[in-house]
């Protein structure tokens, strides 16, 4: 499940439209500079309706981190079962074009993970490190089965490396022509090497 539909096509929720606005005005102005009487306006919806879907600004973000936590993990668990027996190379370009597609689907989204994370209060900010904990040990199983020789710790920071180069450069290069197989192709080389 997505956090909110990232296509805006057809009839969206009205939750939908409250977490998108949300999404866009705290990844611009950040969490403590964005009151609920703005995502209501961004969202195009009355003040009080927001109340019918969110306590609180704190709950608005804990939906947006959390959410995104869980699909990260329930897609690279699904995508893991899909390629069951394929050589684990090819699982790993899967899991690599999955993260490439997140990452330009949501970029508010990695920014307000990296920028306001600290914001949550503390059962969803560690409900957010556990499911990323989990997320890190499916692609680092992966490189285990790759690159047996070299150890847990390994595999997680090189998996943590990948991440940052796609999620800085969806980030910061959006609208280059090909980008999505650029990054893909990166993080592929990117995981491909093997210390000394």
């Amino acid at each position: 499940m997505r956090p909110y539909d990232i296509t805006a096509a057809g009839e969206e929720s009205t939750r939908d439209r409250l977490l998108r606005a949300a999404s866009a005005l705290f990844a611009r102005h950040g969490f403590r500079g964005v009151g609920i009487r703005d995502i209501a306006s961004g969202a195009d919806v009355s003040g009080a309706a927001i109340y019918k879907h969110f306590k609180n600004k704190q709950e608005i973000l804990a939906e947006l981190l959390v959410g995104i936590s869980e699909y990260l993990l329930d897609n690279a668990l699904e995508l893991q079962q899909e390629h069951k027996g394929r050589p684990p190379e090819t699982q790993l370009r899967r899991l690599i074009e999955f993260h490439v597609g997140f990452a330009l689907g949501y970029r508010d989204l990695i920014l307000i993970q990296y920028r306001d994370l600290d914001s949550l209060q503390e059962q969803p900010r560690r409900r957010v490190r556990d499911l990323q904990r989990q997320y890190l040990d499916v692609w680092a199983g992966v490189l285990a089965t790759i690159h047996p020789r070299l150890q847990l710790p390994s595999h997680r920071a090189r998996a943590q490396a990948c991440f940052g180069l796609i999620n800085s450069a969806a980030h910061q290069a959006p609208g280059t022509p090909g980008l999505e197989r650029l990054l893909t192709d990166m993080g592929e080389a990117c995981l491909s090497v093997v210390p000394r």
